[in-house]
């Protein structure tokens, strides 16, 4: 509690004098287009999706153009979020509460909450996704895959980094979820939006990527080990963090595999992995394409933080 009200008063105390840095001025400029043709030409132009952009212009109509409420929107997102994990988070208490305070005080969660762009959104939408896997691994069916497909999808018209995530838990569904699994199929349905804004909208993004097109270089092996330890917001102790959570779900899988009972369920062990597994895959695309700051990591950090809140407990 104390942790989640420490959490919430960051938010609510700052962030709300200073103006609006550069990817902000990208919002306020997008928001404040006065009809929709001008709204589709300008999402055609900027790397965030249409689930950010549509409801931030349809904020602006409603709320103005100051910065506070260009910002109002995404700060009640980052407010939620922490407050719907320690409500529904888990079906332990204990686990719900871990998982709502690591939410709550997470460094770049904090550094995010108030600024007018996608990320306290995509932290959001992440938890959201999380909770949704654990449910459709432990039954698969259509009405529990339906949640996660809309999660996933809302989540990749935020943000593309939300891709890697989502293809990884929809293969560790099908792979894991028997036949039961492959005859939700129908909830796949809910991402031909997202094919369809894709085949429009990547090309631009993939010219975007190119060297000498935007402002931040390839990574080097260097930089992503302070990124990961970073991430997890821990400072140094990060590292070691992601090797017990390697480690103790390594250890479930093989419990599981024999047949022995373990602390973590099949969905649970599937979410750690690909949680990691995402990744190291923007990671490692980020050491061949300038493709990449440490915030791009968010998709897959609400699971990261769900399995450190289970090592824990």
């Amino acid at each position: 509690l104390m942790c989640v009200a420490l959490g919430i008063s960051y938010r609510l105390a700052f962030g709300w004098t200073t103006p609006l840095w550069l990817d902000e001025t990208f919002t306020a400029v997008i928001a404040t287009t006065p009809d929709f043709s001008g709204l589709l030409r300008w999402m055609l132009g900027e790397v965030s999706g249409p689930a950010f952009y549509l409801p931030a212009w349809i904020f602006e109509k409603l709320l103005g153009d100051t910065n506070v409420a260009l910002r109002a929107p995404w700060l009640a997102a980052s407010i939620a979020t922490p407050l719907f994990v320690w409500w529904r988070g888990h079906r332990d208490a204990q686990v719900r509460w871990v998982w709502a305070a690591l939410i709550a005080l997470w460094l770049p969660a904090l550094g995010q909450a108030s600024e007018a762009r996608p990320y306290a959104l995509l932290l959001l939408l992440g938890c959201l996704q999380t909770m949704a896997f654990v449910r459709m691994m432990a039954r698969p069916a259509t009405a529990t895959a339906l949640p996660w497909a809309i999660v996933s999808a809302l989540a990749i018209l935020t943000h593309y980094h939300a891709i890697f995530i989502a293809a990884l838990q929809g293969f560790f569904y099908l792979a894991l979820g028997g036949r039961a699994a492959w005859r939700s199929w129908p909830a796949a349905f809910v991402f031909v939006p997202v094919i369809g804004w894709m085949a429009v909208h990547l090309p631009f993004v993939l010219r975007l990527m190119a060297p000498g097109n935007t402002w931040f270089p390839a990574w080097t092996p260097l930089d992503l080990i302070a990124v990961y330890a970073d991430m997890v917001g821990a400072g140094a102790l990060g590292v070691p963090i992601l090797a017990l959570i390697v480690h103790q779900n390594a250890q479930a899988a093989r419990a599981l595999t024999n047949g022995q009972p373990t602390d973590y369920s099949r969905g649970e062990i599937a979410l750690a992995a690909s949680a990691l597994l995402a990744m190291a895959i923007v990671c490692v695309t980020a050491l061949v394409k300038p493709s990449f700051t440490p915030r791009y990591l968010i998709p897959a950090c609400p699971a990261l933080l769900y399995s450190v809140a289970l090592v824990a407990v």
